[in-house]
């Protein structure tokens, strides 16, 4: 019949439009996301920290073996008197924790000790006893410091093919420890993360560019190079191949294309040993911290050093000390973590799969195509987002 056959010849094109539309859109979304400039955008962003969180959140906790934390906590404040505390109380810490692997504090010294005339000095004597302390750097985006503070930061050499994805930065801006701690430290790093878009803290920047020639390296990496035993040059040489490597790792660690790590969290809060500063101060879990890498910082309620993390079921609770602790944790132990997503694999996968959507959706009936179009998307397109981990 006439009409039947025309009804079907606008549906046999309204399906050829359709299967054109699907197709023109899936290679739409694959080539957004291989532009570096879309990195950012929402509509990729979104459901990768979705997985990235799931993941983490139904993980089990693995406690690392050799890193510990010693917590400026609500306990230690009453016991101790109001923050920030004199310097002779760190040298005395410090003496306590003499076995240590190496200790390093998630805490600012950028001001002389106003307590206590002598408390720099006798904390700077303690970390020369020590020989294995590592200080916190801060940035301060818009001030430049002064040039003694610039001048206790170290820097490591530029590898001979540049800097490759790391992002440039101010070193101005970068406020250290006040110079007789810089002087006696083993090493010092900026302790600065930058939170992805939504807050959550999924990635560092282990290294910086400065735009005077020179790489900066973060706290944790400083921790990592003293651990190891590595040279900075060692540490930088596949930078410009978007690598950073460490003795002791089978392969080296993938930076993204902006440059930077991903944290591979070991657990929730509370997955690192945690002990009191005050209970330490007092010679207790002496054993327990031997050989470990040690880092003291807040958790007080008070001294907000907060930086949630991927935890959801935690409400993302999650201390300083906890993020830094993780990052050297992932430096040192934890498996490397590659964003894939621009990956020639994964786009190909995610241009078939858009493609055979297109396909079902619109080569099959009115309920059928779209019914396994869906099935597609749950069976095959979400497990293989979370496969990526």
């Amino acid at each position: 019949m006439p009409g039947s056959d025309l009804l079907a010849s606008e549906l046999q094109a309204k399906r050829a439009q359709g299967l054109r539309t699907a197709v023109v859109l899936a290679v739409v979304v694959v080539v957004l996301r291989y532009l570096p400039l879309t990195s950012g955008w929402f509509i990729f962003s979104l459901p990768e920290n979705f997985a990235y969180d799931t993941v983490f959140d139904y993980a089990a906790p693995e406690s690392p073996a050799d890193l510990a934390i010693i917590a400026i906590d609500d306990h230690s404040l009453q016991a101790l008197g109001q923050f920030p505390w004199p310097r002779d109380l760190y040298a005395r810490l410090l003496d306590r924790l003499a076995a240590a692997r190496v200790v390093a504090f998630d805490v600012l010294f950028t001001e002389p000790d106003r307590l206590n005339p002598q408390g720099d000095a006798l904390f700077a004597a303690a970390m020369r006893r020590h020989g294995r302390v590592v200080l916190g750097a801060y940035r301060q985006p818009r001030a430049e410091v002064s040039a003694g503070a610039r001048a206790s930061l170290p820097t490591y050499p530029l590898p001979a093919g540049g800097p490759g994805p790391l992002k440039p930065i101010q070193p101005l801006n970068f406020l250290g420890p006040v110079p007789l701690l810089a002087e006696a430290a083993a090493g010092i790093g900026y302790v600065d993360l930058e939170p992805d878009r939504d807050g959550v803290y999924r990635r560092a920047d282990p290294l910086r560019m400065g735009y005077d020639g020179r790489l900066y390296p973060h706290f944790a990496v400083e921790i990592a190079r003293l651990v190891t035993g590595a040279t900075s040059e060692q540490i930088v040489e596949q930078v410009p191949r978007g690598r950073l490597t460490l003795p002791g790792r089978s392969r080296p660690l993938p930076l993204t294309r902006e440059g930077s790590l991903l944290i591979n969290y070991c657990g929730p809060p509370g997955t690192v040993p945690t002990y009191s500063f005050r209970e330490v101060l007092e010679g207790k879990h002496a054993e327990a911290l031997r050989g470990k890498i040690v880092l003291v910082g807040a958790t007080a309620a008070g001294l907000f050093d907060m930086r949630p993390a991927p935890y959801r079921s935690h409400g993302r609770k999650f201390f300083g000390v906890e993020t830094n602790a993780n990052l050297v944790n992932s430096l040192l132990h934890r498996p490397p973590l590659r964003d894939a997503s621009r990956s020639l694999a994964w786009l190909a996968l995610a241009l078939v799969l858009g493609v055979g959507g297109g396909l079902l959706v619109w080569s099959s009936g009115e309920t059928l195509g779209p019914l396994l179009g869906l099935l597609l998307l749950l069976v095959v397109a979400l497990p293989s987002f979370f496969v990526a981990f």
